[in-house]
């Protein structure tokens, strides 16, 4: 997991360097490791906004809340909702360890992936 972490890492800045790449880093991760997500560890509390209209504007807000407020937030600003942006989220706010930094994740999530992604730290919703 170490050498994927550091791998994505340098395509997120590159990503961000180009002004590029919410999905990118987060497909290669997966093809390297389908089950890269299990891997993960954190103690942050999870909140996932979902649903037809609103999760953008909605999970912002819950995000600069909870910034304000002095938490760490990881939070998918860049609007990758699927699988691939929500691992690259992920990726973005880990050590290379693999062990998550925020005190709060805010998904702004897909309703077909609620289940992929919530699912893998096998925690009670």
């Amino acid at each position: 997991m170490f050498g994927i972490i550091i791998l994505s890492k340098i395509v997120i800045f590159i990503g961000k360097f180009l002004n590029r790449g919410s999905n990118f880093p987060g497909n290669l991760a997966l093809k390297l490791d389908k089950n890269i997500l299990s891997k993960f560890k954190t103690s942050a509390k999870i909140i996932a906004v979902t649903g037809s209209s609103g999760k953008g504007t909605t999970s912002k807000m819950l995000s600069s809340i909870l910034k304000a407020q002095g938490y760490k937030v990881l939070h998918n600003y860049r609007g990758g909702n699927l699988k691939t942006g929500i691992l690259t989220m992920l990726l973005e706010g880990t050590n290379l360890k693999g062990q998550i930094q925020a005190d709060y994740i805010v998904y702004e999530i897909d309703e077909r992936y609620i289940k992929f992604v919530l699912n893998f730290w096998n925690r009670k919703y």
